[in-house]
This record gives C-alpha cells, sequence and structure tokens, in this order.
C-alpha cells in the first residue's frame, strides 16, 4: 500500500470521525437541547442562528463523508470553527477553544488530503 493510498484512508476515517461530532452537535442544536443552546444565549446570539448552525453542521457532515463533496463541507465546517473560536475567545471561554482548533486542523487536513488526491488523478 503507497503512501498515498494510506493518506487516502486516514481521510476516509477522519471525515467520519469528525462528521459524527458534528451531526451530534448539530442534531442536539436542532433539537433545542438547554447545553447546546446556551452559548448562543450566553454570547448574546439569537437563538434562530443556533438553529442555522444546526443546520450547516449536519449537512456539512453528510457532505464530508463524500470525497467529491468533501472540500466545500470542510471549509463551510472550517469558517463554522473559526466563527465558534472567535466568539469563545472574545468571551473568555476557554473551555471548547481547543476542540474549535482540534478540529478546524482536522478538516484543513482533509481539503490537503483530498486537493492532494484529485492532482495525482490520472487525467484522461
Amino acid at each position: 500500500m503507497t503512501g498515498q493510498r494510506i493518506l487516502t484512508w486516514v481521510a476516509h476515517i477522519v471525515a467520519i470521525a469528525v462528521g459524527v461530532l458534528f451531526v451530534k452537535e448539530g442534531i442536539q442544536k436542532l433539537m433545542g437541547d438547554a447545553n447546546a443552546l446556551a452559548p448562543f444565549t450566553d454570547f448574546s446570539w439569537p437563538i434562530w442562528f443556533a438553529y442555522t448552525i444546526g443546520v450547516i453542521e449536519v449537512a456539512g457532515a453528510a457532505l464530508l463523508i463524500f470525497p467529491k463533496t468533501r472540500i466545500a463541507s470542510a471549509v463551510l465546517l472550517a469558517a463554522v470553527m473559526i466563527g465558534a473560536a472567535a466568539t469563545n475567545i472574545a468571551n473568555g471561554n476557554a473551555d471548547y477553544i481547543w476542540l474549535n482548533i482540534t478540529l478546524f486542523v482536522a478538516l484543513l487536513f482533509l481539503v490537503g488530503q483530498r486537493q492532494e488526491t484529485l492532482r495525482n488523478a490520472p487525467t484522461g
């Protein structure tokens, strides 16, 4: 097995793991879970924004699983993580910043690996 094939399998595993986490978080928001909605009220964001983020998280996670849509969904979810990290930093809530950064790095890995796969794909 070549190094590129190993990275492809690792990317699939990372995409599934990150996707599952985003689905879980998104569904909690969409179901109105008090713990999932609390940060939005704590940071004075409107509650509709929590539901919007929930939809983005679930849709982005679903699209993250498929290699053809992986780059677009990873960029979308990375933007969500940038917003989450910035909000947590601005409000002095350090509890989740490392999770935001870890997910952001995982999403960057997925984008980079997919771009590399596309660059090395045979043309024809």
